[in-house]
């Protein structure tokens, strides 16, 4: 029986200062309904103030059917960034998201859309799952390139579609998923922690 379709929750950030700048993820959320009938919410924050009432939002009832939590914005490791983070309220660190989310997020996953957020011990991830009760966390460990990880997300978006939000269903989409772009994968740095799965490593070539 085909699975029911996860809904994206999609919290994104400018990309920059710039007015002319149309840079935005729309386009790809667009595509998976269109494509793959995958319903999207999809809202801008202009800052980590505006995130948090967002990212509150999100753990509503009326949004569980939205169990994919998309935050597309730049980053570094263990914060993401608005615009280029030096602005008031410009960044928003791991801690911060925890303390928003804890307790709230069970089966659910929680995609980083962002350079190198992943880049920490496995330990302070499988920390962030249990507090947050969130099944599954994934993102980058290094800086991406946009095309590059606009295509991995495609990928990855609609894998996440394949299996149930369980232990197992979490395990069997990273296997699947690295097994169709292995290489895109490392390329990218790319890491998916499952709660109380032990440390995921990240992706490396085969052959």
């Amino acid at each position: 029986m085909a699975q029911k379709r996860k809904g994206i929750y999609c919290i994104e950030a400018e990309w920059s200062s710039q007015a002319t700048d149309r840079t935005s993820v729309a386009p790809l959320l667009e595509l998976l309904s269109q494509v793959c009938g995958i319903r999207s919410y999809h809202r801008d924050a202009v800052n980590a103030d505006a995130a948090e009432v967002l990212l509150a939002r999100w753990c509503q009832k009326k949004f569980r059917a939205y169990p994919i939590l998309w935050l597309a914005c730049h980053g570094k490791e263990g914060e993401i960034l608005f615009q280029d983070g030096r602005a008031t309220n410009g960044r928003m660190t791991i801690d911060q998201i925890e303390k928003v989310l804890q307790g709230k997020c069970r089966r659910t996953v929680i995609y980083f859309g962002s350079c190198s957020v992943l880049d920490l011990n496995g330990n302070r991830w499988q920390r962030f799952l249990r507090r947050t009760e969130a099944l599954a966390v994934c993102g980058y460990c290094e800086d991406v390139d946009w095309v590059d990880s606009s295509a991995f997300e495609l990928l990855l978006l609609t894998q996440l579609q394949e299996n149930e939000l369980t232990r197992a269903g979490a395990a069997a989409i990273r296997r699947k998923l690295l097994k169709r772009a292995g290489g895109m994968a490392s390329d990218l740095g790319f890491k998916m922690c499952v709660r109380g799965a032990g440390k995921p490593g990240r992706p490396r070539r085969s052959g």
